[in-house]
């Protein structure tokens, strides 16, 4: 009963600081966000995540202090205006921050990123159809406000090839006085879109932002750390950057989030609120103790082991470094005596998946019943859901039938598995044909023969 007690006073402890961080982190100094994610493009392939990355990336944003503007699936003429009210609002001063996840492309040096309503036949398309990057630049630069942030997760591989100046990537920006672009790659190369929820770059950014006291450098290292060692070396994060104060997401002693060494960009006119900006006021001052206090009660629950790990690294000398070590080990000794179980069920799993996969494969053959073979692939799955082969056969019988929307969750998630499935792609593209999307049906023989 004491311990239940002791449990609730904590847990009412860390609501309170939580509200007092929620209502004061854009107390004095504005927080704004514009978050867009196009995946669902009307006339290029489209993409699995963007749209997972921008509300994930507004939801995070939000908690931490943002007001945050998402656009999901928007056109240039949403684009554009959200952009333009954005820079209005930065006006008014305070920290600034654009998110994009979705096609992008540089041409003669430009960096554009693509509305969801796009049809590029030419690459002249591109100035009229497409958002020209250094516009929402100079809207930044016009506001003169103290930081702004800009991070483009839009380097996926190249949609317009034909196009005879369009390259791989994006192009390299010269950030402008007080502004930190962040690519998901470097300059000139392309990022993977990810095969789970999030892309990869966004995931491992989503994770770093909510990681108290870590600077927005510190931030972008460890994106770049984690993206480099998920792919090998083949995706490199990439940074540019004219920011000389600092800034926290979550700052690890109070809400304080920039101290501006020049906040006032023009010094013809008059200073942004320097106190504002520059000398936060007890009111939005959150102790060490209730940060602390906060943070470790968000993760006293979890079984994951890297949050125990976040908090050793985030308050070295804490009062629960004791209890997070222990939950460590906890955790360790746990994960590896499931290994241990979950070996033994291997040979059960294994004995279950190639009874399950006879029976698919004996129906399939029998013309007149391939619904049975489908549920049999599907029950196969269940035990052995990384084999790319069971998906791609599970794709062949939804073929079969025609229908071709299931056909292509089933090619995809084989490819998830295998990225060199050529036969994959193949039988993927054949079922865009079906439905009559050459766009996707020509991107995928493409990526097939590559």
């Amino acid at each position: 009963m004491l311990i239940k007690l002791v449990s609730f006073i904590l847990l009412i402890h860390s609501l309170t600081a939580l509200a007092d961080l929620a209502e004061h982190s854009t107390a004095g100094l504005a927080r704004r966000a514009l978050v867009i994610g196009n995946g669902n493009y009307q006339y290029l392939p489209t993409l699995d995540n963007p749209i997972n990355d921008a509300r994930d990336i507004g939801r995070t944003l939000e908690k931490i202090g943002f007001i945050v503007d998402t656009q999901l699936n928007a056109t240039q003429e949403q684009m554009e205006t959200a952009i333009n009210q954005f820079g209005k609002h930065l006006a008014s001063g305070g920290i600034g921050l654009f998110y994009y996840a979705g096609h992008g492309v540089q041409a003669d040096g430009i960096n554009y990123i693509i509305p969801v309503n796009a049809e590029l036949k030419r690459q002249k398309d591109l100035r009229y159809k497409a958002v020209n990057v250094g516009q929402l630049l100079d809207e930044m630069d016009q506001a003169r406000n103290g930081l702004n942030i800009v991070i483009l997760d839009a380097c996926r591989d190249n949609p317009l090839k034909e196009f005879r100046s369009a390259s791989r990537g994006l192009a390299e920006i010269a950030a402008p006085k007080g502004t930190l672009v962040a690519y998901a790659t470097s300059p000139g190369s392309v990022a993977a879109d990810g095969v789970d929820k999030n892309g990869t770059y966004t995931k491992h950014l989503l994770k770093q932002i909510n990681i108290p006291g870590l600077s927005v450098e510190q931030v972008f290292k460890r994106v770049l750390q984690g993206v480099n060692k998920e792919t090998g070396g083949a995706q490199l994060p990439w940074v540019s950057s004219s920011f000389t104060g600092d800034f926290y997401f979550i700052a690890p002693g109070g809400v304080t989030v920039v101290q501006s060494p020049s906040v006032n960009m023009d010094k013809t006119e008059p200073a942004l609120q320097d106190s504002a900006v520059t000398q936060p006021t007890k009111r939005m001052t959150l102790s060490d103790d209730q940060f602390e206090l906060s943070f470790w009660n968000s993760i006293l629950g979890s079984q994951n082991v890297a949050d125990f790990q976040g908090y050793l690294v985030a308050y070295p000398e804490g009062r629960f470094i004791g209890l997070a070590k222990n939950r460590i080990d906890l955790l360790t000794s746990a994960s590896q005596s499931q290994s241990i179980i979950a070996e033994s069920n291997n040979a059960f799993n294994a004995e279950k998946y190639n009874e399950y996969f006879d029976k698919g494969k004996r129906y399939f053959y029998d013309k007149e019943r391939p619904n049975k073979a489908i549920a049999y692939y599907k029950k196969a799955i269940q035990y052995r859901s990384a084999d790319e082969k069971m998906h791609y056969e599970l794709g062949v019988a939804y073929m079969d039938l025609g229908n071709y929307p299931e056909s292509i969750v089933s090619f995809k998630n084989a490819i998830k598995q295998n990225a060199s499935y050529t036969e994959a792609y193949r039988q993927l593209a054949n079922s865009y044909s079906e439905l009559g999307d050459e766009v996707n049906a020509k991107y995928y023989r493409e990526k097939g023969s590559e």
